[in-house]
């Protein structure tokens, strides 16, 4: 009987001795090949380790960029541009009993010194104007350089400097007037 309950005693503490222990490490062939800790995803293939690693480098990158994925960066030292922006004020009067939705315009820039049209632009702009009341329509405008420094060239003064302002004077044109019952005035 002591043989026996030492014999079960001995079995007892060798089975609970393996449960503690750590299971045995996969053979070679049978490890991930993708680089996560191996709690990342258990149970999942390479192939879903590797799409959701990929995924959450995603949603970090785009956490990053403002919610922009792919936003563009601006370089501090561009080169100057081609290209200068113009701010137009144009006050417009409502004189009529109706309410303007729309308004199609022209505003065309004119090179204060030679008074050369430098270009004309045809806009729309979509503003909500009451029946009496005064709105200013605004628009940015984007002009070529060449076409701000002009086609005229001084044969007597030397060349002017890119890099200083040139002045322009605004003309503006109404074209259409678009009022909230849908009716058109052309003035």
């Amino acid at each position: 009987m002591k043989t026996i309950f030492s014999v079960m005693l001995i079995v007892i503490a060798a089975s609970i001795a393996a449960a503690q222990s750590k299971p045995p490490e996969a053979p070679a062939q049978e490890r991930s090949k993708v680089a996560a800790p191996p709690s990342y995803c258990i149970g999942c293939t390479d192939a879903q380790k590797s799409q959701r690693i990929s995924q959450d480098n995603r949603d970090k990158v785009v956490a990053e960029g403002s919610q922009w994925p792919a936003r563009p960066q601006v370089s501090p030292h561009a080169p100057p541009s081609k290209y200068t922006v113009f701010k137009t004020n144009f006050l417009v009067n409502n004189d009529s009993d109706k309410e303007i939705r729309e308004i199609k315009w022209t505003a065309t820039l004119i090179n204060r010194e030679t008074h050369e049209t430098i270009q004309t632009f045809p806009l729309q702009t979509k503003k909500k104007i009451a029946a009496h009341k005064s709105g200013k329509l605004e628009e940015k405008l984007m002009v070529s350089v060449k076409k701000v420094q002009g086609q005229v060239v001084s044969a007597t003064q030397p060349p002017k400097d890119p890099s200083k302002g040139v002045e322009v004077d605004e003309k503006y044109e109404l074209i259409e007037i678009v009022y909230k019952d849908k009716s058109v005035s052309r003035p």
